[in-house]
């Protein structure tokens, strides 16, 4: 049950953060004769105008099964953000600094037209890990990227780069650590 709203403008968005933070994906359908599906479904009010968001925190599909008769309802908003990059780790208890991760990328549209009922995929971007503590066998200090997050709409995809993950340092007298810097 999508209830009465006059006029419904549906956002749609994939957020990730730095440092690390996995990716959410925000949706948005219904209204007068749209209706949508997927996600965790928020209700919201602005200015007396009604909106219905979709929220999804793992990989999924925005499904819209039904459309408007007034067309100027048929449109979406959608912000995809690429995960953000993890931090690096100092393997010196020196605490020289490290880089932090950086933010995953970001793609945003207005108004875009919906044309016709169908499933939108959507893959959310992990962040990445952050550096671990240096051995001169296994650890990396560098922090992991983060993931691509895309939004394949029926024209095509949307690909957000995931954020580079932040520069660490090794032991001084050790053998550097792998991967330890940007």
């Amino acid at each position: 049950m999508f209830g009465p709203f006059k006029k419904e403008k549906p956002l749609l968005g994939l957020t990730g953060m730095g440092g690390g933070a996995g990716g959410h994906l925000v949706g948005g359908g219904g209204g007068p004769g749209m209706e949508a599906s997927g996600g965790v479904i928020s209700d919201y009010d602005v200015s007396g105008q009604k909106y219905r968001s979709h929220t999804f925190t793992n990989s999924g599909a925005f499904v819209i099964s039904a459309l408007s008769a007034d067309a100027t309802l048929n449109e979406v908003d959608y912000l995809v953000v690429g995960g953000g990059g993890g931090g690096g780790a100092d393997a010196y208890p020196a605490n020289r600094g490290v880089g932090g991760g950086g933010a995953g990328g970001v793609i945003y549209t207005e108004g875009h037209t919906v044309s016709a009922t169908g499933s939108w995929a959507l893959t959310v971007g992990q962040g990445g890990s952050g550096g671990g503590y240096y051995s001169p066998d296994t650890a990396t200090c560098r922090g992991a990227s983060g993931n691509n997050s895309v939004l394949t709409l029926p024209t095509g995809a949307k690909t957000s780069p995931g954020g580079g993950g932040g520069a660490g340092h090794s032991q001084p007298g050790q053998s550097p650590c792998h991967n330890c810097n940007g």
